[in-house]
């Protein structure tokens, strides 16, 4: 018969073939099929960040379109969204991590860590804004049947072309309320109206006027998180309503007064 021996006379390992599968947690953040859909995605991932940050004492630092993902609200404790990827996190507290220099993707990218000044829970904050303006300028043409009307030439190429301190000053421009409103001309109108307006505020919030453009970070996150938070909450909350309005009046339209 065959041996179980190898030829010094050892055991062979009993292997055993195995495969995991699992099903996707979600879908990617670009594949949004609303603008409500999507706030509700970022509303929940923000405030993933938030307990990561404040609770577990963990840094992201890698915000982007790919380290989020929409989550069916059915299956996931009533949560739309979800935070993914903590390869580059960090401890607070903790040394250097195995990041070498910047961290996070260009477009979404802060401009403080463009300019190499150490990662700060604001600039997570301010990477997720970012994904907010890239998610409506450059993918709701697309899912909004509206791809031909999209801007050829956008703005928010400048966001990953030149130098890191190039994509700074562009972004920094971009910042201010003249050079915002611009970028909000790219957004998909009238379905990205209510979007506009939360850009409005998250801009505010994010970089207040103090004798400049103020870009750094607040001792206390709380300030920066609370805002951020509610007004993602109204701005989804509003958005429900008038979808519901909108419900009401086509029933009442098939049905006639009563």
């Amino acid at each position: 018969g065959t041996s179980l021996l190898a030829p010094d006379n050892d055991t062979y390992d009993n292997r055993i073939f195995s495969c995991l599968v699992i099903c996707p947690a979600g879908r990617a953040i670009h594949s949004y099929e609303s603008p409500l859909e999507l706030l509700g995605a970022l509303r929940d991932a923000i405030t993933a960040h938030r307990s990561l940050y404040l609770e577990g004492k963990v840094l992201h630092r890698d915000i982007s379109e790919n380290n989020i993902i929409i989550t069916d609200p059915k299956r996931n404790d009533g949560f739309m969204g979800m935070l993914i990827d903590s390869d580059l996190a960090k401890e607070l507290g903790s040394g250097r991590t195995g990041a070498r220099c910047r961290t996070g993707t260009m477009e979404f990218m802060a401009i403080e860590v463009l300019l190499g000044i150490s990662h700060t829970y604001r600039h997570d904050l301010e990477s997720f804004f970012y994904v907010l303006i890239w998610q409506c300028a450059r993918r709701g043409w697309k899912f909004l049947g509206n791809s031909k009307e999209q801007p050829t030439r956008s703005l928010l190429t400048k966001w990953y072309t030149g130098s890191y301190r190039e994509i700074a000053s562009a972004k920094r421009g971009h910042m201010h309320v003249d050079g915002f409103e611009d970028i909000l001309e790219e957004l998909p109108q009238p379905n990205f109206d209510p979007v506009k307006q939360l850009c409005r505020e998250l801009r505010q919030i994010l970089f207040p006027y103090r004798g400049g453009l103020f870009i750094g970070t607040p001792k206390d996150p709380e300030i920066l998180y609370g805002p951020i938070v509610k007004a993602f909450d109204e701005a989804i909350v509003g958005m429900r309503t008038q979808k519901n309005k909108v419900l009401e009046s086509e029933i009442g339209f098939v049905h006639g007064p009563l």
